[in-house]
């Protein structure tokens, strides 16, 4: 569970996001929609407590453990980040890239978790590949491996599908409805409301900074917002 109350962040002095109350429930796959520069990615740091906000509080809790803005402890690995840019190792193999993070683990449980991701996700056959050889869909099914090898419980995805093709996108729709089934909370930013329809079950709209729709993914049917009503057509 991810929850906002009544928060701000500003840049230089230029508002970003302002009275932010939304709460990201558990278990869910919420996509966060809005136009460009609308606060989206902002949110997304902040709720991965990376960013503490100017008022307001957000909280986290994870399998009855609690953490806020402005803690002494972070949420990572149990809440995990993919972003736009993979952060892939250029010097390591696919394997590698999932297998590293996991060193506090022994080697057999290294291996045996990162086999199982590297499985789920269909990269078997790119596991002695680097980042150079991969597509940007297969980069962006790496890192998503990656922060589930981690045993991440709550997924946070910026723009995960810009690079896939439509057989890409298809397959990491399953998979993210898979990782919702059990039990993973996933709160993605997308531009693309296809995208929304197919994965998400609920919804979030931003629009000059503020939270101006919230509710389940019937609300692309039915859009109350001006921006929500324009992106699909019924303005």
């Amino acid at each position: 569970m991810i929850r906002f109350s009544a928060v701000g962040k500003a840049y230089s002095g230029t508002t970003v996001l302002r009275d932010i109350d939304v709460h990201f429930p558990p278990h869910r796959l919420t996509a966060i929609l809005g136009p460009s520069g609308s606060g989206k990615s902002t949110l997304l740091r902040l709720a991965a407590l990376l960013e503490a906000p100017d008022s307001g509080s957000v909280e986290v809790e994870i399998d009855g453990i609690q953490f806020r803005s402005g803690g002494s402890a972070g949420p990572w690995p149990l809440l995990t980040c993919v972003f736009q840019r993979q952060f892939l190792w250029p010097h390591l193999t696919v394997r590698q890239n999932v297998e590293t993070p996991l060193l506090r683990l022994s080697g057999a449980e290294r291996r045996r978790r990162t086999d199982i991701v590297l499985e789920r996700f269909g990269l078997i056959e790119l596991a002695t590949r680097y980042p150079n050889e991969l597509s940007g869909g297969e980069g962006q099914r790496v890192a998503i491996a990656r922060a589930v090898a981690l045993g991440a419980r709550i997924l946070l995805l910026d723009e995960v599908q810009t690079f896939l093709d439509l057989m890409q996108q298809a397959l990491v729709v399953e998979l993210l409805r898979n990782l919702v089934a059990d039990g993973v909370t996933i709160v993605c930013v997308t531009h693309s409301l296809d995208f929304a329809r197919r994965c998400a079950t609920s919804i979030v709209v931003l629009d000059g900074g503020r939270v101006v729709e919230d509710g389940s993914v019937e609300l692309l049917s039915e859009p109350q917002s001006a921006f929500l009503r324009r992106v699909t057509g019924l303005a």
